[in-house]
């Protein structure tokens, strides 16, 4: 169920609410890759942030303020950031650009000529269409794996590595009334709200135990306490890191021994396999092939969990 609420700051109204999905795929869990306890890897920085090059692209609405969008414009944030940290021109997706991921994105519910097929989407439909299809610009994630969003140092050493995390969240009432505008706080406030779906990206944290939040083309600041409740699963909530060959290669050039890329990248492989069979029709995502880190320890495998 989608609904429209009237935000003081754009002067206009924003959509939020999505669906759940309908079926829980495995995921990837970035706890699984870590070699030892996370020996040997480095200890990120007390605050950090990717968003200074990718100040364009974490301002679009990306039509979040016309239809339920929320998922896909905040991969295609995320998609700004990546790009433009990566030294390549910063990603910016145009109105028929989100309106066509959108389409492909909500499972092919979402049609633009009926305003009744507007209800949203899930981000395990999004990120797998993301890693099949692709984005209008033809890059297609690698995969994605879960954090544990009670867990305040995974999610920072995530978001070192990796730059970018993805939530979805039941907004709990107060956040969105009043509506915020830049540079509020979001913290625990009463219980999580299943009809205020929306999802969020993250490009950074601080060392006040805040996260640099981006969404509905604005900063703002969600607290740790506040991830761990609304983020977690046992909330109804989601937080995913989104993987891109150049992304992996470069987090392991950060982390070459902690982390065992070599089976991180293994399983992808055969994720990328699978989900290219289903439709035959989609195309295979291109193999991942980054810089072979130094001196992996072994171990072994871990398997892929929901």
């Amino acid at each position: 169920m989608l609904q429209r609420i009237y935000s003081p700051h754009h002067g206009h109204d924003i959509v939020i609410g999505g669906r759940r999905p309908s079926l829980v795929r495995p995921k990837l869990k970035f706890r699984d890759y870590l070699i030892g306890g996370a020996v040997g890897l480095p200890t990120p920085p007390p605050s950090i942030t990717y968003s200074g090059k990718a100040a364009q692209a974490l301002s679009q609405m990306y039509l979040n303020n016309k239809y339920g969008c929320c998922v896909v414009a905040a991969l295609c944030h995320g998609r700004g950031v990546t790009s433009a940290n990566s030294g390549l021109t910063e990603a910016i997706f145009s109105d028929d650009d989100i309106t066509k991921m959108y389409e492909e994105m909500s499972g092919g519910t979402f049609n633009p000529a009926d305003p009744n097929s507007d209800q949203g989407c899930d981000e395990q439909t999004a990120l797998g269409v993301a890693e099949t299809t692709g984005y209008t610009d033809g890059v297609k994630e690698a995969g994605h794996m879960s954090i544990d969003a009670t867990n305040w140092t995974e999610v920072c050493l995530a978001l070192y590595l990796f730059e970018v995390l993805i939530s979805g969240q039941g907004l709990p009432a107060p956040w969105i009334a009043p509506f915020p505008s830049p540079g509020a706080i979001w913290d625990v406030a009463g219980p999580s709200v299943p009809t205020n779906g929306h999802a969020v990206v993250y490009v950074g944290y601080n060392a006040d135990k805040t996260l640099d939040t981006g969404t509905w083309g604005m900063r703002i600041k969600e607290t740790a306490a506040a991830l761990a409740m609304y983020a977690s699963p046992a909330n109804g909530g989601e937080l995913y890191v989104v993987l891109n060959p150049d992304l992996v290669d470069r987090a392991s050039q950060k982390a070459p021994n902690g982390i065992d890329w070599s089976c991180l990248v293994a399983d992808l492989t055969v994720i990328q396999s699978a989900a290219a069979t289903v439709p035959a029709s989609v195309p295979s995502v291109p193999p991942i092939t980054p810089s072979a880190p130094p001196s992996i320890p072994p171990s072994v495998p871990p398997q892929a969990s929901s």
